[in-house]
């Protein structure tokens, strides 16, 4: 009946997994140490863990793309440990998270309330709220087992509110 698509949160997961795949750099980095190119390696590890401390002014302040952060750190990975393999590793799982990523929306149903995230889609009957609001883009589910989940609908929903909650109160009538 309705789907309300969720103000998205992709750019947070982005910054959270490119700060640990460059974290994850700079330890292979450090790790790596061998006596001929010892200074290397620590001075390629110190640049992928300081990239890494500073993902999020990087990404957003100098508008530094994912991509090219992951780019810099493979070539870096390469230099210090001398292993293609790191690096593809690196820009592979890099990459892949841009295929897994779903965005999140609610499906509202005569059968219940279908909540999609990333690897799941609970479904949960009208039987387990107590009610459902929806009041300026924010979607409020409250739970019988005293659960309460505020969502943040995108702007362009373009549902009537007075509507939606009338269809609501009725499914949780029956």
């Amino acid at each position: 009946m309705y789907t309300l698509i969720l103000k998205d949160n992709g750019t947070d997961i982005e910054l959270m997994v490119t700060r640990a795949l460059l974290a994850l750099s700079a330890a292979a980095s450090f790790t790596s140490n061998t006596s001929e190119h010892a200074i290397l390696s620590t001075v390629t590890a110190l640049l992928l863990l300081l990239m890494a401390l500073f993902t999020k002014a990087l990404m957003q302040k100098f508008r530094i793309g994912k991509i090219l952060m992951l780019l810099t750190a493979a070539v870096l990975l390469f230099i210090s440990t001398q292993s293609l393999a790191f690096s593809l590793i690196l820009l592979f799982y890099g990459s892949i998270l841009k295929f897994f990523y779903t965005t999140p929306a609610v499906h509202i149903s005569t059968e219940g309330i279908c909540i999609r995230k990333l690897f799941s889609k609970p479904l949960h009957p009208w039987g387990s709220f107590n009610n459902v609001i929806l009041k300026d883009n924010l979607l409020t589910l409250d739970f019988r087992d005293n659960k309460l989940l505020q969502l943040e609908a995108h702007e362009n929903a373009g549902i009537d509110e007075k509507q939606f909650n009338n269809f609501c109160a009725a499914q949780l009538t029956q």
